[in-house]
């Protein structure tokens, strides 16, 4: 991890791509567009009118994300073609997995996600996915039955 990474200032970016930036200096606001950075994961270089030049970082989640180790596995409604999966970091809307085996996901892809809590009651959670990118093994994929009730894990990302 660079200096520049453990120094970013996170800035927050809105349904419209739209993120402010504040100066740690003198406060100065200004509002950009975030839009293009969607994927960029390293932190950006900022200069203010006060000449105070600082690192910056885009969050683009509205949920928390919290990091896990949990088994599970993928399944496709379709060709019932089944995985198994290490679930690595989970908010509301979101998941992000390893396969444990090769895979075709691909981008756009429909899936069923099953795995387990690590809380007191093993609480089994199930939720139907569309892939969002693929790395390797890893997956990161957003709900798409964000209206399906999911009490156990709601509780579970505020513990």
């Amino acid at each position: 991890m660079t200096d520049q990474d453990k120094t970013a200032i996170t800035c927050y970016v809105n349904e419209k791509g739209m993120a402010t930036l504040k100066c740690p200096n003198c406060n100065n606001v200004k509002k950009i567009d975030a839009s293009s950075y969607l994927f960029s994961k390293k932190p950006f270089k900022a200069t203010c009118k006060c000449g105070m030049v600082f690192y910056g970082r885009f969050e683009f989640r509205t949920h928390f994300r919290k990091k896990v180790r949990l088994a599970g596995h993928y399944r496709r409604p379709s060709t019932k073609i089944k995985g198994d999966i290490l679930v690595e970091n989970i908010s509301l809307r979101g998941v992000g997995f390893t396969c444990m085996d090769p895979h075709d996901l691909k981008a756009g892809e429909n899936f069923e996600i099953t795995f387990w809590l690590d809380n007191p009651k093993s609480s089994k959670i199930e939720l139907r996915m569309v892939v969002k990118h693929v790395s390797g093994r890893h997956i990161g994929a957003e709900r798409i039955d964000t209206l399906q009730a999911q009490p156990d894990l709601g509780f579970y990302l505020k513990g």
